[in-house]
């Protein structure tokens, strides 16, 4: 089944620190729903130099409300399958290297420069 990208008013954007890729978190239709009932978030990138976008998580995650800090991006979410537990997990900017970086923890704030 195809994705489909809907970005609408609770859709958070950030571009990174060169501004070559813009970060978004956005809901995905699909043939499955997110907890609301509705389509599930999902979080992006956008390079706009190669004019291409990336999936940032892997399979089987929800992810949303993302802080860029430096080339990683930080998010909370949680694991689709299994008990729900909120989580905060990094990424970088091409999609690999999804890590656990705090457990049980859905608050939090970065400070940049």
């Amino acid at each position: 089944m195809e994705n489909i990208w809907l970005v609408g008013s609770s859709a958070n954007f950030l571009f990174s620190g060169k501004e070559d890729r813009l970060i978004c978190d956005c809901e995905v239709s699909t043939d499955s729903m997110g907890s609301e009932g509705g389509p599930p978030p999902h979080l992006l990138a956008y390079d706009l130099d190669a004019k291409k976008l990336i999936d940032l998580l892997p399979h089987g995650y929800i992810c949303f409300d993302p802080v860029l800090k430096d080339d990683t991006v930080f998010t909370t979410g949680y694991r689709i399958r299994g008990k729900v537990r909120m989580n905060i997990y990094r990424i970088d900017l091409t999609g690999s290297n999804f890590s656990l970086a705090f457990k049980d923890c859905e608050d939090f704030s970065c400070r940049t420069r």
